[in-house]
């Protein structure tokens, strides 16, 4: 409000001197607009002028350490981050990249993409060799640049004046907000305190932003940034507690975001998904293939169906939880809104709405909670509790495809296939635009043992929903178990150039293309595979990579790479191993075959892995 006071003030007094001069002068009154021009642009050249005197006055009197020279020279800093060299951090580790994203980032908007990989790899490597005493000087020097300006902009006479409302639009620090007519009946009738402190909202955000305990700030403005994957390695060095938690289930909420936005959520590796379990099912819902019996999510994740129920019961609590990180940092609200959205399937602009009406709430999918159960059910071998939690999970909503598929697989195990096909055919006869239902047939038509039928259905459903991933690798995957490999590998390939850059897709592709005798090709896949893929995964991607260069004849390479597996096998790949012990063995390397053959003895008795 000052700002704006001493604006109207002195525009008013600019005109108040045009007509005084005016009338002194006895010159017309039309005279007086020129007058007050001139009158305005001289009071302002004089308080340009005394701010300077002002200004030299502190800092000779304050000396170098003084609050005026400190608030110069991180403005200064400030400058030097924004050209991309290291301002805060010189003496401490120059961690350029992160201080620009940290200061500038929010501001910029979160890049796409291959430039935004290329950023967060750089982000992430510098926060890897951070120091604590590089990250706290990073978030000391944005509360320094921040107090500086919040100070001048209530200072006529500070040498920050002028310049404090633009270095808070670049650090995109919302301190002040504009008296609107609601918050301002509601300040004066005092209806809600909330709007007092929101009114100078850095003083009470402040303490949020602690240089002793920098992690969680520098989370803050990474996810404000759109990095959150650099964020949840931030947050790793951070102490455990409450708000920890919760920024962390947050970043994991965005980066899954991020992932599904720009690769699909293929590009989740299983350890992944096994940790984030929560939040991807939070975001994905129905919408989650995996949601079937037998499938691999359910084998990963710690107890099954029944931790997935639990997970979608935290629903509201979730939901809550966000919305209080958006209230104590306004700059999340967008990360926030975008996250809540997924989960209550409302459009982003209701949930901020809700969010500042503190009116958001959101309830547990039923529907998905009855599924879940009765998968749990199917564990435990109670078939007929699971499929009467699957009808009632169709009952509330019939066009749930998981629910159909889980429901007609236990009418076929009571003996009822035709049945459960029924079930199948209606959901399709529902949802003939969709490809989900499709796949749901044709796998189970595959599984009653209808193999034309299902081959029929699987190519209907390729080459109406030709970019649909999912029905392409389950037809790929029938094909290999049918025997026809080379048409799984056109398969493959059709989908791998819609998701070019997709590890797995290329780990079956180069599988199936070394089963086909497709030697180059394969080993193009495998190698793409292998940079892609990182634990078991990238080892089996090598263990068909030695393959096919020991088909090919390169055994200098085999070789190397058969060292490699050694100690890159884990539990429940101990066959491979004792197929690299052999291949060892055949070349004469005696000692490695040795040390291949003891380490799969090792792992069939304890039973763990080297992930």
């Amino acid at each position: 409000m000052t700002r704006i006071v001493l604006r109207v003030g002195g525009l008013l007094a600019a005109c108040l001197l045009g007509v005084f001069a005016s009338r002194i002068l006895g010159l017309d009154w039309w005279v007086a607009a020129p007058a007050a021009a001139a009158w305005w642009l001289i009071l302002s050249g004089s308080a340009g002028l005394l701010r300077a005197r002002v200004t030299v006055y502190r800092l000779r009197h304050e000396g170098p350490n003084g609050r005026t020279a400190r608030a110069l020279c991180a403005v200064a800093a400030l400058e030097d981050v924004a050209t991309g060299a290291a301002g805060f951090t010189v003496t401490s580790g120059r961690l350029a990249v992160l201080e620009h994203v940290v200061f500038l980032g929010p501001a910029l908007g979160p890049r796409r993409g291959a430039v935004r990989d290329r950023l967060g790899a750089a982000i992430r490597s510098e926060i890897q060799r951070s120091t604590p005493r590089a990250r706290a000087d990073v978030i000391a020097g944005l509360v320094a640049v921040v107090d500086a300006a919040e100070r001048a902009l209530s200072a006529p006479l500070d040498a920050l004046y002028l310049s404090a409302p633009t270095i808070l639009a670049r650090l995109r620090m919302d301190t002040r907000r504009p008296i609107t007519s609601a918050r301002l009946a509601a300040i004066l009738s005092r209806r809600d305190a909330v709007v007092l402190a929101e009114s100078r909202s850095w003083s009470r955000r402040r303490a949020l932003y602690d240089p002793r305990h920098p992690e969680q700030a520098l989370a803050v403005r990474l996810l404000a940034a759109g990095f959150g994957k650099a964020a949840l390695d931030v947050l790793r060095l951070a102490p455990e507690g409450g708000r920890v938690d919760r920024l962390r289930r947050l970043a994991r909420s965005c980066s899954l975001l991020a992932d599904a936005d720009s690769r699909g959520l293929l590009s989740l590796p299983p350890a992944v998904v096994a940790r984030w379990h929560a939040e991807l099912l939070l975001l994905a819902g129905r919408r989650l293939p995996d949601l079937s019996p037998d499938s691999q999510l359910m084998k990963i994740v710690p107890g099954g169906a029944a931790t997935l129920e639990r997970a979608v019961a935290r629903t509201p609590i979730a939901v809550a939880e966000f919305a209080e990180l958006a209230r104590s940092y306004p700059e999340l609200q967008r990360s926030i809104a975008t996250v809540v959205a997924r989960i209550v399937g409302w459009p982003i602009g209701s949930v901020v709405t809700a969010m500042r009406e503190r009116t958001l709430s959101a309830r547990p999918d039923a529907a998905l909670r009855s599924h879940l159960r009765g998968l749990a059910l199917i564990e435990e071998r109670r078939a007929s509790e699971a499929a009467a939690e699957f009808e009632a999970a169709l009952s509330q909503a019939p066009d749930f495809a998981q629910a159909a598929f889980a429901l007609a697989t236990m009418r076929r195990q009571a003996g009822d296939a035709a049945g459960g096909e029924s079930v199948l055919r209606a959901l399709v006869d529902r949802r003939a635009t969709e490809p989900e239902p499709l796949l749901f047939l044709a796998r189970y038509l595959s599984a009653i043992g209808e193999r034309e039928r299902a081959r029929a259905a699987f190519e209907s459903g390729v080459r109406r929903f030709p970019e649909y991933v999912p029905l392409r690798v389950a037809f790929a995957q029938e094909l290999v178990a049918w025997g026809c490999g080379a048409e799984a590998a056109t398969q493959l390939d059709a989908a791998r150039r819609d998701h070019p850059d997709e590890p797995r897709l290329a780990l079956m592709a180069g599988r199936t293309l070394a089963a086909e005798s497709r030697l180059d090709d394969a080993a193009r896949a495998l190698e793409k595979a292998a940079r892609g893929l990182s634990g078991r995964e990238r080892a089996e991607a090598w263990f068909w990579l030695m393959g096919v260069r020991r088909e090919q004849g390169d055994h200098t390479t085999a070789e190397r790479i058969a060292r490699r597996l050694i100690g890159a096998l884990g539990a429940g790949q101990t066959s491979q191993l004792d197929d690299v012990a052999d291949y060892l063995e055949e070349r004469h390397d005696f000692l490695r075959a040795r040390e291949a053959a003891e380490r799969a003895r090792r792992l069939r008795g304890s039973g763990d892995g080297a992930f």
